[in-house]
């Protein structure tokens, strides 16, 4: 992780850890975590409580010195209530609501790790993948299968499967789990 990664999250968990917003961190540095390590230049947060949840939690960064990219949803108008970017030194902080059963449950199986120093929440490795193969970048694939093969040996399978066949992501599922 890049060091300004690394401080800039340093400088908001404390705040993110007091909140009684439930979130978890997730993208590149979840994946590094729980899969193979990366450079990643933003931070990631899933959060629930819908868009008070996501209001809320954007003003307690704001609070830390960081400030709301406001031309991010000019630029994404159909993001418009559902993520804010906030730039917290040369750091983006991209924060998500749950949009959808699968991302509550996410939030609601998070756990509590200790990683970068502290303790974050991170969401269980099978939903990690499966929000990755929501998104379905090359990088997210890539990260899918690099926490697939880190975490091998502990992954709820059927979960795993059942999931990626609800959200018709089983291409995606074969990719990762068929990948070598």
């Amino acid at each position: 992780m890049a060091d300004s990664t690394t401080l800039a999250l340093k400088r908001i968990l404390p705040t993110l850890n007091r909140s009684s917003i439930p979130h978890v961190i997730i993208g590149g540095l979840a994946s590094g975590v729980l899969g193979r390590p990366r450079v990643t230049l933003d931070i990631d947060i899933l959060v629930g409580g819908g868009s008070t949840g996501l209001l809320r939690l954007a003003s307690l960064i704001e609070k830390k010195g960081g400030e709301r990219v406001k031309s991010f949803l000019e630029m994404n108008p159909m993001l418009r209530g559902t993520m804010i970017q906030i730039q917290l030194g040369p750091i983006l902080v991209d924060i998500m609501r749950s949009r959808d059963l699968h991302d509550r449950v996410t939030l609601r199986r998070r756990r509590k790790v200790k990683a970068f120093g502290t303790r974050i929440f991170l969401p269980k490795a099978e939903d990690l993948i499966l929000l990755k193969m929501k998104v379905g970048r090359d990088r997210d694939l890539s990260d899918c299968i690099g926490i697939f093969e880190a975490q091998k040996e502990s992954l709820d399978l059927k979960y795993l499967w059942r999931w990626a066949f609800r959200l018709r992501l089983l291409d995606e599922y074969h990719y990762v789990v068929g990948a070598k």
